[in-house]
């Protein structure tokens, strides 16, 4: 095995607590013959280009060849089959004889345990078709609803089940506001099966949330989609890949402001008064030096609670980020993030901007470059320096409480 190869291997088991991976070979190639399994122990991972991670694990295989215990590879998995690829350098680097999840010193393809039957055909529905589509960590396609949760290490295949007896098969309508439970028989990557409720909540033709039910059933039960399975905070947040519409953003102008635990950090926000889905955001020292510059494409919005959430993806990057507000006075606001999945548990609190111009006041939309926290003008040209602060706080430290608000942001 050990050199450039390609092997087939199913993954039997994955122990989340101890963080294994435990492989077997495909009985049904006979032309591969593996004597026992082969387990590493993750130790980590982090992104990697083109959809792929990089993956560190102990190699706890012993033998008469000579091989690194600390390994290091390139992983990526397809969301429509489950099938995970994932490749190996020589040595304990993440570089050599490493090119790709395909290709690498030695070279694993990971398909899931297939021994559990096929998913209950009886009683289907075809999910609503605005969640149709590929989104952050969620694929649906027609009754099939498969998410990779990166907190579990897990993929689940979830199977749209039909709770009205008296159909068939339907067709969920579409609103601008769909908010739905359904029920559906779910299977994880590793053969576990389960029946469940999933709620979902269509925040905007770009986003929406879902939980899952906290009870779950070895068969087909309805009461799980009952109000008392679900929290309020417990949503998972979603951005679709492939837009279908423009979002505005929920600030419309130019804001300033600063950081609420160092005064003497500035901050900006504005938008593209052109391109109104589009949002600026800069951290500067006051003066010239700029030390973070943000683009984001806003890719909906709602209210809740007093609050409006914004959803976006973060251009160039290609990250989700979440972020909530709501007005003080005519010409302030409050902001913060508020998380990668719009996290209702966190206190109301974030930092002030205040309204410099609207896009009545721009002939041009502002730019980066032009970026000017205080009246005085300054070079559109970003300097260079070799100092660093000795603390660059968070962006959107807690401020004080929203209080008593209840209205959208402020244009």
């Amino acid at each position: 095995m050990y050199g450039k190869s390609l092997l087939v291997l199913v993954l039997t088991h994955f122990d989340r607590n101890k963080r294994l991976i435990v492989l077997t070979s495909d009985h049904s190639n006979r032309r591969l013959l593996l004597l026992s399994d082969i387990v590493f122990e993750c130790l980590g991972t982090w992104s990697a280009p083109n959809n792929q991670k990089y993956l560190a694990v102990f190699d706890t295989r012993q033998g008469e060849d000579p091989r690194p215990q600390y390994r290091c590879g390139l992983l990526r998995e397809d969301s429509a089959s489950g099938t995970v690829y994932v490749a190996f350098s020589s040595d304990s680097t993440c570089v050599t004889d490493l090119n790709s999840s395909q290709s690498g010193f030695e070279t694993l393809v990971l398909n899931p345990q297939s021994n559990s039957p096929t998913l209950i055909a009886e009683r289907t529905c075809r999910f609503p078709n605005w969640l149709q589509g590929h989104w952050e960590l969620v694929n649906v396609n027609g009754s099939f609803f498969t998410f990779t949760d990166t907190t579990l290490f897990k993929s689940f295949t979830f199977q749209c089940l039909n709770f009205d007896d008296s159909e068939r098969r339907y067709d969920f309508p579409m609103s601008i506001d769909e908010e739905r439970k359904i029920l559906v028989h779910g299977r994880s990557h590793c053969g576990e099966e389960t029946y469940l409720c999933i709620w979902l909540k269509r925040r905007g033709p770009n986003v929406f949330e879902f939980q899952r039910s906290s009870q779950t059933s070895s068969h087909y039960n309805s009461s799980l989609c009952v109000s008392t399975n679900f929290q309020q905070n417990a949503w998972v947040t979603q951005g679709r890949k492939d837009y279908l519409e423009e979002s505005p953003c929920p600030v419309l102008g130019e804001y300033a402001g600063k950081l609420p635990d160092s005064p003497n950090m500035c901050a900006k926000l504005w938008s593209d008064c052109s391109v109104p889905d589009t949002m600026y955001y800069s951290v500067s020292d006051c003066s010239q030096q700029i030390y973070d510059d943000r683009e984001y494409k806003c890719l909906g919005q709602w209210q809740e609670n007093g609050f409006t959430y914004t959803f976006t993806q973060r251009k160039h990057v290609g990250t989700y980020e979440c972020f909530v507000g709501a007005p003080l006075s005519e010409n302030e606001f409050m902001i913060r993030e508020a998380g990668r999945h719009c996290d209702r548990s966190m206190d109301a609190l974030g930092m002030v901007l205040t309204k410099k111009s609207s896009c009545a006041d721009n002939r041009t939309t502002p730019t980066a470059s032009s970026y000017s926290p205080t009246t005085q003008s300054v070079s559109t040209t970003v300097t260079t320096t070799k100092y660093t602060p000795k603390r660059l706080p968070p962006t959107t430290k807690p401020w004080r409480p929203i209080l008593n608000v209840t209205s959208e942001f402020i244009s």
